[in-house]
């Protein structure tokens, strides 16, 4: 199975995972509070633009657009692209009529030149594919000076949690046709690789570091780790086995009220078009 056949099928199971996992929780950057990943990467889109057109690339289930409408803003003209049926069916649940929802792949995307002003992304650039023609199609659709914005994964910092994960998880073989299965460009999780892939058609680069801190009971960190596509790719009955020996390496580290601090670390980029 290839990487775009998983997902698919993923995301066409298990909707909107990506929201509920993330749209609530308070992020730090710097000295620079949101209240989440999505508030972030709307902050890009300017509130008082005369004119704005926004396309959200691997909208998933919506909740970065809905996020946009609920501000009401007159000639804001929002479009969606991705390739579950199953997000779009959320989103369009979610949505208003008036904005754009296409399946489709970010490696060809369906608009003419310089449609868009801006081009967000939340938590996807780094599973696509060829990335260099993501990159190429995102700077044909958009305006002179239009900006790419996206959220994306970075590696986490020490913690016991992470080191039960990388314990564990590689006992455990990959379900049959999924094992050469590999999550995008290593580029895109790295501040040099993501500037090596934008230098031929960006500048001003902005880079920050984004870091999300919780305070887990050992049940609730699993709670996580179940809506990420590394169990996806064991088997269910493994899956139990897995949740039997990485509970008990984590249960250690709590404090006398049953919890532990757990952190992920994501970067958040933005790039100006040339």
């Amino acid at each position: 199975m290839s990487i775009v056949a998983f997902l698919i099928d993923f995301h066409n199971q298990r909707p909107g995972l990506t929201a509920i996992a993330l749209a609530d929780l308070p992020i730090t950057s710097g000295a620079q509070h949101y209240p989440s990943t999505y508030a972030l990467l709307a902050s890009v889109v300017p509130v008082n633009a005369a004119e704005t057109s926004v396309l959200d690339l691997a909208c998933g289930d919506g909740f970065l657009l809905a996020l946009l409408e609920s501000r009401r803003q007159q000639n804001l003209h929002l479009s969606g692209i991705d390739m579950s049926t199953g997000e779009l069916h959320r989103a369009r649940a979610r949505l208003q009529a008036s904005t754009e929802l296409i399946e489709g792949t970010a490696q060809h995307l369906p608009w003419p030149i310089e449609s868009f002003d801006h081009v967000l992304c939340h938590m996807a650039f780094m599973l696509m594919e060829n990335v260099e023609d993501v990159v190429r199609e995102i700077c044909r659709v958009l305006k002179p000076s239009g900006t790419f914005s996206a959220i994306v994964g970075a590696s986490a910092p020490p913690s016991v949690v992470i080191q039960a994960f990388k314990t564990v998880f590689p006992k455990y073989q990959r379900k049959p046709g999924l094992e050469k299965v590999r999550f995008g460009d290593p580029r895109t999780r790295s501040s040099e690789g993501i500037r090596e892939l934008l230098s031929p058609g960006f500048s001003n680069l902005v880079l920050k570091d984004v870091q999300i801190t919780l305070r887990l009971t050992p049940e609730e960190v699993w709670d996580r780790f179940t809506n990420m596509y590394d169990l996806s790719l064991i088997s269910v009955s493994d899956g139990d086995s897995v949740r039997e020996e990485f509970l008990p390496l984590i249960h250690s580290a709590c404090g006398a009220e049953g919890k532990l601090d757990y952190e992920e670390n994501l970067r958040y980029f933005s790039a100006q078009r040339c």
